[in-house]
């Protein structure tokens, strides 16, 4: 810079030292700078690797490095003539230009579609947003999951106040009934003692029916209630119904009529006990409310289209109509409401409106749909369809005898059964009821005792009662059921639920069969026969018309009842009635004689006289004859 011997080339910049020196500082200036960014990026490219497109930053520093040496060969150059090394490092310089163009015009739609810094500010606003809503969704479900489990500890409180109203509502009702039937047999009491124990258990008998209405009802509406399917004979079932109806129809004057359309099917498979109750309640209540005019029921068939295995072969059509007062449209809307009742319904003072609510939701669980229509004044018709599949005649059933069982036949065994049972009075009913039998009973109050006495008496047969103290009877069949010895002790369940469902849990525990409260004499003791095979000897029947003196002393003080006023009744009540007697089903008998047109007729007097003397096998011998000549009669 302070010498005049420059060498020769085409920039002498006019021999003018401080021009020289200027450009000296700044190619050395560039330079530094230069090499200095190459190093910010190679860090950048080192911190950032999630950068998508880092490389140009590498490449953009060759470039840069290049553009540097090409200054520092500047300043070489003044003093050595190397001027084919800095040509060499321009033309490397270009190329590294040339590519780094080319790439970054490449590149640049990528660069483009990265977003703004507005955009990103909108995205970042959307993912705040997004975010706030994810922390209310999250808030309301947990809100959600909470309601649920309410629900759920709502609905297992429900479950178990059913049960356990079920359970007392049914135990006092099974003590009163239990022991009003003990007493019936007692032949030292008096007519009008027997009328009185008739008014209890007729009584007892209709407190227990609307306590299943209730039962029923919540049943539904917990979900809890399940359709039994099976094969029956449709034309049956209405023929029993209305045979069941017409001496009330013909009481109050009305015509009672039945039409089954001829293409309907005899036999079909469906829920018989539901699709009777739904009808037996609608026609009921058509009866209840009709003055004058008469109750037609008629049954239709339509052909369903089957598309496939689940579709049902045929849809029955059921319409009840009266000519009753008719309903209020107002009230149509909540006819099928539980414990609701129409005008005429609360003018009557019966019932406790959850007939029609009840049919209302089984026609609903069997897929079908109920209907009304009515006029104020002319009358209502209620209507609904049912899907149902067509089944082949089922199998006949042999007749079970019903004759009340006085004892054990001779030449067998002892037979030892073990009641346990928490409740006194029904404890005690049990263990009278057997005793007077024959069999030798021992009881105890809980499953513990229980269990102790079953490994030290060893009975043939175990009544446990399943909801008591200190052990249950789910706990105690499981440690009997346990014992190797246990497998030969039969166990039957006394229950006071009215859930079905509780049948599955009962058998689980390894009970061999099970009888609900109230307990009925004649089904508990054919439980019994059932599993130790044990024989009974019975009232006289006709099959063995052998009577004691003193018995045939006291039937010529009974006015036996005519033998032509029975066969003026109808042949299906007289079946019906023959089969009450042969089940010692005394509350059904008063309900057939119930039916019979007039209430001072002497039939009536004299069955009512049988039935409170308990002769009711008289009363089979009687209506099974005036039965069989009945039907005789009506096939000439």
């Amino acid at each position: 810079m302070f010498t005049e011997n420059f060498i020769p080339h085409g920039h002498c910049y006019l021999w003018k030292p401080d021009l020289v020196g200027l450009h000296i500082v700044s190619d050395a200036l560039i330079a530094i700078a230069y090499y200095s960014i190459p190093l910010t990026l190679i860090y950048l490219v080192q911190k950032r690797r999630d950068i998508p497109f880092n490389w140009i930053f590498l490449l953009f520093g060759a470039f840069i490095v290049s553009c540097g040496t090409t200054h520092l060969l500047e300043i070489w150059t003044l003093w050595h003539p190397v001027y084919w090394i800095s040509g060499m490092t321009k033309l490397g310089t270009a190329a590294i230009s040339l590519y780094t163009a080319i790439a970054l015009v490449k590149l640049l739609p990528v660069a483009m579609a990265i977003p703004s810094a507005a955009q990103l500010e909108a995205v970042n606003d959307e993912i705040r947003e997004r975010q706030r809503i994810e922390a209310e969704l999250k808030q309301k479900n947990l809100a959600l999951e909470q309601a649920k489990l309410e629900a759920d500890l709502a609905n297992r409180a429900k479950s178990e106040f059913l049960a356990n109203m079920t359970h007392e509502l049914r135990t006092p009702l099974n003590a009163i009934l239990g022991f009003t039937e003990l007493l019936t047999c007692d032949s030292n009491l008096t007519t009008d003692q027997h009328e009185q124990l008739r008014i209890i258990d007729r009584s007892g008998e209709h407190l227990l029916s609307l306590i299943n209405d209730v039962l029923e009802m919540s049943k539904i509406e917990a979900g809890m209630t399940t359709l039994n399917p099976n094969s029956f004979d449709l034309c049956g079932l209405i023929a029993r119904l209305k045979e069941m109806l017409q001496l009330k129809a013909e009481s109050k004057g009305l015509q009672f009529i039945t039409a089954i359309a001829p293409d309907v099917p005899q036999y079909i498979q469906a829920d018989e006990n539901k699709l009777r109750q739904v009808l037996l309640n609608l026609l009921s209540n058509a009866i209840k409310f009709t003055v004058t005019g008469s109750v037609e029921l008629h049954v239709a068939a339509k052909t369903a289209l089957n598309d496939g295995d689940s579709s049902p072969d045929q849809i029955l059509y059921f319409e009840v109509t009266d000519t009753g007062p008719g309903i209020a449209p107002h009230e149509i809307e909540a006819l099928f409401n539980p414990f609701v009742q129409t005008e005429t319904g609360r003018k009557s003072q019966e019932g406790t409106g959850l007939g029609l609510a009840i049919s209302h939701r089984f026609v609903d669980m069997m897929g079908g749909k109920l209907m009304v229509d009515s006029k104020l004044g002319e009358g209502t018709a209620i209507a609904f369809d049912l899907p149902v599949e067509l089944t082949p005649a089922p199998l006949s059933y042999a007749n079970l005898s019903g004759e009340r069982v006085i004892g054990i036949a001779p030449e067998q065994p002892t037979y030892r059964i073990l009641v346990i049972e928490d409740r006194w009075e029904n404890r005690s009913l049990l263990v009278r009821m057997l005793s007077n039998i024959g069999f030798e009973v021992l009881e105890a109050n809980d499953g513990q005792e229980g269990v102790t006495l079953w490994q030290n008496w060893e009975p043939h047969l175990v009544l446990m009662d399943m909801r008591m103290p200190i052990m249950d009877g789910y706990e105690a069949t499981r440690r009997i059921k346990a014992n190797p010895k246990g497998q030969s002790t039969a166990v039957i369940a006394i229950t006071a639920s009215a859930f079905d469902e509780e049948r599955a849990k009962i058998m689980a525990t390894g009970c061999d069969d099970f009888v609900r409260k109230p307990i009925r004499e004649a089904l508990l003791l054919s439980k019994i026969a059932q599993h130790l095979g044990v024989r009974y000897l019975y009232e006289s029947s006709s099959q063995t018309p052998l009577l004691q003196t003193t018995e045939a002393e006291h039937l010529t003080e009974i006015k036996m009842p005519k033998h032509e006023a029975l066969l003026a009744m109808p042949s299906l009540w007289l079946e019906q009635l023959n089969e009450a007697a042969l089940r010692g089903d005394r509350q059904q008998i008063y309900t057939l004689l119930d039916y019979i047109p007039d209430p001072d007729s002497s039939l009536k007097s004299a069955l009512t006289t049988l039935v409170k003397n308990f002769r009711l096998d008289l009363i089979a011998n009687l209506t099974q004859e005036s039965a069989s000549e009945s039907q005789f009669s009506n096939h000439l």
